[in-house]
């Protein structure tokens, strides 16, 4: 019973894991661009 916890427990753990990396890798990815948007749109405006 007690290894059945700890189990579900870990997976939950490696879920959670996983979801905050993903959304990192998302919001990296996000401002990256917004970031690479707004030197074309100044480099064009110059």
């Amino acid at each position: 019973m007690v290894s059945i916890l700890h189990t579900i427990k870990d997976c939950y753990g490696l879920a959670r894991y996983i979801m905050v990396s993903r959304l990192n890798f998302y919001v990296t990815i996000y401002y990256r661009v917004m970031w690479f948007e707004e030197t074309i749109s100044i480099d064009g405006l110059q």
